[in-house]
């Protein structure tokens, strides 16, 4: 299955669905829980996208410092913002930051799991 389809996936089940021509009380229902899936799923890509864009940064900041900044404890410059932060602080502070972040992200797709078996389920 190509990935271009995947996002148009619901809409795709809804057309088939509402193409039989009687009268489906229950069209309602199914269209309510597919607009709900879609909504939690964009909430679950944007964070998902935002925590690897803070990871990647974080990264790049490691990446830049050196073994003489790190024997120094000379500052690390952030990259496009171009702060300079103390060099135990940001190492002291980012883990923690991430590791916040990602349980987050794990917290809202849990969630997002758990509420669509429930409506499944139900």
């Amino acid at each position: 299955m190509a990935i271009g389809v995947l996002p148009n996936f619901g809409a795709e089940v809804l057309r088939q669905v509402g193409q039989a021509g009687e009268d489906k009380p229950w069209l309602d229902d199914v269209r309510l829980a597919v607009a709900s899936v879609d909504e939690s799923s964009k909430l679950a890509r944007n964070l998902f996208t935002y925590f690897l864009t803070a990871g990647l940064y974080v990264a790049v900041t490691v990446g830049g410092t050196t073994d003489r900044d790190l024997l120094l404890d000379s500052p690390v410059i952030l990259p496009i913002v171009g702060t300079e932060v103390p060099l135990t602080g940001f190492y002291a502070v980012a883990p923690f930051l991430l590791v916040a972040f990602h349980l987050n992200l794990l917290l809202k797709l849990w969630q997002f799991l758990s509420a669509g078996v429930g409506r499944r389920n139900s």
